[in-house]
């Protein structure tokens, strides 16, 4: 998916949902270092989106509870 996003210069929808999917696969790996390193980056990518933020803060909650 990183291919896909890098190659098709696709939105900050899908940037921010490949970087969030990120998160929760390290989450699941019990690198909470990366999860902490993804935060910011879609953060900056939602800071416009009042929907995406809730999505955002939903995952992060997730990826917390998974470490």
């Amino acid at each position: 998916m990183k291919l896909l996003v890098e190659e098709e210069n696709l939105g900050q929808d899908e940037q921010s949902a490949h970087l969030m999917k990120q998160m929760l696969f390290e989450a699941q790996m019990g690198n909470g270092g990366k999860v902490l390193e993804y935060i910011p980056k879609i953060a900056k990518l939602v800071q416009d989106k009042p929907d995406y933020q809730r999505i955002l803060q939903y995952n992060i909650a997730a990826a917390m509870w998974s470490l």
